[in-house]
């Protein structure tokens, strides 16, 4: 894998009650279908800022992060698009 998977965000809630805060809320918003091709294109120029900056990915690497790039282009041209469910945690310090 290239960059670290961002599943501690679903274990918030869990990491608040070990921290003890109170969860507020959390909500999972799920991605509509009409945003997915901005979606795509917003996370293909992500990925091409970060694969320019060698301290991110490191001089080695960013021919690799490029080759992915090309390669998830292509998907996404076939029709393939992220499933990227937004998550809204709220906690707080007990008084």
């Amino acid at each position: 894998m290239i960059f670290p998977h961002p599943s501690w965000v679903e274990q918030l809630p869990s990491s608040f009650e070990k921290h003890r805060l109170q969860l507020e809320a959390y909500n999972k918003i799920p991605m509509k279908p009409t945003y997915r091709t901005d979606w795509n294109q917003s996370n293909l120029a992500g990925l091409e800022d970060l694969a320019g900056d060698s301290t991110v990915v490191g001089v080695e690497r960013a021919e690799e992060v490029r080759a992915w790039i090309g390669a998830l282009s292509a998907e996404f041209a076939q029709g393939v698009s992220f499933d990227t469910p937004f998550l809204c945690v709220v906690g707080r310090k007990p008084f």
